[in-house]
């Protein structure tokens, strides 16, 4: 399953850094740049901003993909 190998991957490192950059986010999910801004923007995927950038806390992350893959097995 798709979803269980991206939130393995979110899950592994998550006691050295609470918090991704849209970069590391879209790598993670093999979308573009441009796709997550759109989702923080639409309200789908919740980010903080420090100093103008954008970051994406793991639990956010995990939340994000836990609703998609609930909304598509309905």
């Amino acid at each position: 399953m798709v979803y269980m190998s991206v939130l393995a991957r979110v899950m592994v490192d998550n006691s050295k850094n609470n918090f991704l950059t849209v970069a590391e986010v879209s790598g993670l999910l093999r979308l573009s740049v441009l796709t997550i801004y759109k989702y923080i923007k639409s309200g789908m995927l919740d980010a903080v901003e420090f100093g103008g950038h954008c970051r994406i806390s793991k639990a956010s992350l995990n939340l994000f993909i836990a609703n998609l893959y609930l909304v598509s097995n309905n």
